[in-house]
Protein backbone atom coordinates (compact mmCIF):
# COMPACT_ATOMS: atom_id res chain seq x y z
CA UNK A 1 0.00 0.00 0.00
CA UNK A 2 1.35 3.46 -1.03
CA UNK A 3 0.84 6.83 0.82
CA UNK A 4 -1.93 7.36 -1.59
CA UNK A 5 -4.04 4.65 -0.95
CA UNK A 6 -6.32 4.13 2.18
CA UNK A 7 -7.16 0.59 3.82
CA UNK A 8 -9.73 -0.27 0.51
CA UNK A 9 -6.73 0.43 -2.10
CA UNK A 10 -8.18 3.30 -3.61
CA UNK A 11 -6.42 6.50 -3.99
CA UNK A 12 -7.61 9.81 -1.53
CA UNK A 13 -7.69 11.65 -4.81
CA UNK A 14 -10.42 9.24 -6.39
CA UNK A 15 -13.48 10.58 -4.83
CA UNK A 16 -12.47 14.21 -5.80
CA UNK A 17 -11.69 13.40 -9.16
CA UNK A 18 -15.37 11.69 -9.38
CA UNK A 19 -16.92 14.81 -8.22
CA UNK A 20 -14.79 16.83 -10.58
CA UNK A 21 -15.82 15.00 -13.72
CA UNK A 22 -19.26 15.15 -12.67
CA UNK A 23 -19.51 18.91 -12.08
CA UNK A 24 -17.73 18.68 -15.71
CA UNK A 25 -20.12 16.81 -16.87
CA UNK A 26 -22.92 18.97 -15.51
CA UNK A 27 -21.18 22.40 -16.93
CA UNK A 28 -21.25 20.57 -20.16
CA UNK A 29 -24.66 19.83 -19.94
CA UNK A 30 -25.88 23.18 -19.04
CA UNK A 31 -23.39 25.07 -21.44
CA UNK A 32 -24.83 22.62 -24.36
CA UNK A 33 -28.59 23.49 -23.22
CA UNK A 34 -27.89 27.13 -23.49
CA UNK A 35 -26.20 27.09 -26.66
CA UNK A 36 -29.35 25.29 -27.96
CA UNK A 37 -31.28 27.46 -26.63
CA UNK A 38 -29.73 31.00 -28.11
CA UNK A 39 -29.64 29.07 -31.70
CA UNK A 40 -33.51 28.26 -31.43
CA UNK A 41 -34.11 31.85 -30.93
CA UNK A 42 -31.67 33.56 -32.36
CA UNK A 43 -33.67 34.85 -35.46
CA UNK A 44 -36.26 36.42 -32.53
CA UNK A 45 -33.36 38.43 -30.93
CA UNK A 46 -30.58 38.89 -33.41
CA UNK A 47 -32.49 41.43 -35.75
CA UNK A 48 -33.53 43.83 -32.05
CA UNK A 49 -29.73 43.44 -31.35
CA UNK A 50 -27.76 43.90 -34.44
CA UNK A 51 -30.49 44.76 -36.66
CA UNK A 52 -31.59 42.77 -39.73
CA UNK A 53 -28.89 42.31 -42.41
CA UNK A 54 -31.47 41.61 -45.18
CA UNK A 55 -32.81 45.30 -45.20
CA UNK A 56 -29.63 46.32 -45.71
CA UNK A 57 -29.21 43.83 -48.35
CA UNK A 58 -32.75 45.23 -49.95
CA UNK A 59 -31.97 48.79 -49.34
CA UNK A 60 -28.62 48.51 -51.38
CA UNK A 61 -30.54 46.94 -54.08
CA UNK A 62 -33.99 49.26 -54.23
CA UNK A 63 -31.18 51.94 -54.67
CA UNK A 64 -29.52 50.78 -57.42
CA UNK A 65 -32.50 49.89 -59.07
CA UNK A 66 -34.11 53.61 -58.50
CA UNK A 67 -30.59 54.96 -59.03
CA UNK A 68 -31.15 53.37 -62.99
CA UNK A 69 -34.96 53.80 -62.66
CA UNK A 70 -33.85 57.44 -62.73
CA UNK A 71 -31.38 57.37 -65.57
CA UNK A 72 -33.99 55.64 -68.02
CA UNK A 73 -36.64 57.63 -69.97
CA UNK A 74 -39.85 55.70 -68.33
CA UNK A 75 -41.39 56.39 -64.88
CA UNK A 76 -40.05 55.14 -61.89
CA UNK A 77 -42.84 54.61 -59.28
CA UNK A 78 -42.46 50.88 -58.72
CA UNK A 79 -38.61 51.14 -57.82
CA UNK A 80 -39.43 54.38 -55.14
CA UNK A 81 -42.07 52.22 -53.67
CA UNK A 82 -39.48 49.49 -52.86
CA UNK A 83 -37.07 52.01 -51.73
CA UNK A 84 -39.60 53.70 -49.28
CA UNK A 85 -40.48 50.57 -47.82
CA UNK A 86 -36.70 49.16 -46.77
CA UNK A 87 -35.57 52.41 -46.28
CA UNK A 88 -35.29 52.95 -42.37
CA UNK A 89 -37.34 56.81 -41.50
CA UNK A 90 -35.40 59.11 -41.85
CA UNK A 91 -36.43 62.66 -41.80
CA UNK A 92 -33.41 63.45 -45.00
CA UNK A 93 -34.56 60.34 -46.43
CA UNK A 94 -38.09 61.11 -46.24
CA UNK A 95 -37.69 64.08 -47.62
CA UNK A 96 -35.61 63.05 -50.60
CA UNK A 97 -38.30 60.36 -51.44
CA UNK A 98 -41.38 62.99 -51.18
CA UNK A 99 -39.30 65.10 -53.88
CA UNK A 100 -38.80 62.39 -56.35
CA UNK A 101 -42.60 60.84 -55.77
CA UNK A 102 -43.47 64.31 -57.70
CA UNK A 103 -41.71 62.65 -60.30
CA UNK A 104 -42.23 59.42 -59.91
CA UNK A 105 -45.15 59.27 -63.21
CA UNK A 106 -43.21 61.21 -65.59
CA UNK A 107 -41.45 59.67 -68.26
CA UNK A 108 -39.44 62.64 -69.15
CA UNK A 109 -35.71 62.45 -68.25
CA UNK A 110 -35.67 66.81 -68.54
CA UNK A 111 -38.02 66.62 -65.50
CA UNK A 112 -36.12 64.24 -63.13
CA UNK A 113 -32.53 66.20 -64.19
CA UNK A 114 -34.45 69.54 -62.71
CA UNK A 115 -34.75 67.45 -59.16
CA UNK A 116 -31.33 67.61 -58.76
CA UNK A 117 -29.06 70.20 -56.96
CA UNK A 118 -27.12 72.74 -58.88
CA UNK A 119 -23.82 71.01 -60.06
CA UNK A 120 -25.05 67.30 -58.40
CA UNK A 121 -25.77 64.60 -61.16
CA UNK A 122 -26.44 60.81 -60.68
Amino acid sequence: MTSDQDATGTTRNAGSAATGLRDLTRTALVLSVLSLVMAMTGPLWSPKIYGNPGSAQFMVLGVAQLRSALLGNEPFRNELSLVRRVMPSQPDVNQALETLAAYADKADPIAKVTILPAGQSL
